[in-house]
């Protein structure tokens, strides 16, 4: 803090000039003084009070790419894929997770982070500085584009223009890489891997996302639970393991992931026989449109 001028005679103007470089944020005012001495005066001195609050700068989210929670490949958007959001300024410092609201559903705003498409906001599923995850609102569908926002306590990112698709199907991976062993499950329930494979002519559970449009509709956000008879893709799914397809009668069920949130699917599906044993590459389909390559199951 400096004072100018420094000296003189009265009346006159006395100028404060605060630099605040190098001062800590902090929400309890710095506090100061200015001493104003006048010889032989008999109320000298003069003891001005000076308080100061020095606010942390909000810097703008910035939208670096987005990515399908399942494939992490970049992607185009479909109602109910659950999507990464990687940028800056985007929520707090460290992670926090999704929370579930008195109505059931998944909270939009979370830790000070929003995210909208269209001006819906979507429920996020994590949130912190530099990525974040939501699941895309199902009120997006019949679009051909929609337009993402991300807000952080107040200050909103570009807009960022975003291919809306019927169907944009990926399968989750143990790896969380995208590629490997596949989000699976065994007939008895346990987790299919290299040390637990599965025998073909046994029914298996493949978990993904990017399904789309569901009957009946979904409401965005909302948390099954823990039961078969839940909604199911509007789009034809189809399944391939070790390069042979799944009869559709052999697709036992195709719809929402019990005690899941809306916007993961679950596929149940019977290995056909002739299958080779080992890693074996496994996609399913939603109106034709394939998830990722690279992800397989293991058979015995």
């Amino acid at each position: 803090m400096s004072v100018s001028p420094t000296n003189g005679t009265t009346p006159g103007n006395v100028v404060v000039t605060i630099n605040p470089a190098g001062v800590p944020a902090s929400s309890t005012p710095y506090q100061g003084t200015v001493t104003i001495s006048v010889p032989g005066a008999s109320n000298s001195p003069v003891i001005l009070p000076i308080s100061l609050t020095v606010t942390a700068q909000l810097l703008a989210p910035t939208i670096v790419a987005i990515q399908n929670n399942g494939s992490f490949l970049s992607t185009s958007i479909s109602p109910g894929l659950i999507i990464s959001i990687y940028g800056t300024n985007m929520g707090p410092a460290t992670l926090v997770p999704l929370h579930v609201g008195a109505n059931s559903l998944l909270d939009t705003v979370l830790a000070g982070t929003t995210v909208t498409f269209d001006g819906v906001q979507a429920p996020i599923v994590f949130t912190r500085a530099d990525v974040l995850s939501v699941i895309v609102p199902y009120e997006i569908a019949g679009r051909a584009t929609s337009s993402m926002i991300v807000n952080y306590n107040g200050v909103s990112s570009t807009p960022l223009q975003l291919r809306v698709v019927d169907a944009s199907p990926a399968i989750f991976t143990l790896t969380q890489t995208g590629t490997g062993q596949g989000a699976i499950l065994n007939q008895n329930g346990t987790v299919n891997g290299s040390g637990n494979p599965e025998v073909a002519g046994n029914v298996i559970q493949i978990f993904g996302t990017g399904e789309g449009l569901t009957t009946p509709t979904h409401v965005t956000g909302t948390v099954y639970p823990v039961r078969l008879g839940l909604p199911t893709p509007v789009l034809p799914v189809g399944v391939t393991i070790g390069g042979v397809p799944v009869a559709p009668s052999d697709i036992s069920y195709a719809g929402e992931a019990p005690g899941g949130v809306a916007g993961l699917i679950q596929v149940n599906a019977k290995i056909p026989a002739g299958v080779g044993s080992g890693p074996q590459q496994i996609f399913f389909t939603v109106g034709g449109a394939p998830s990722q390559a690279g992800v397989t199951v293991s058979v015995r």
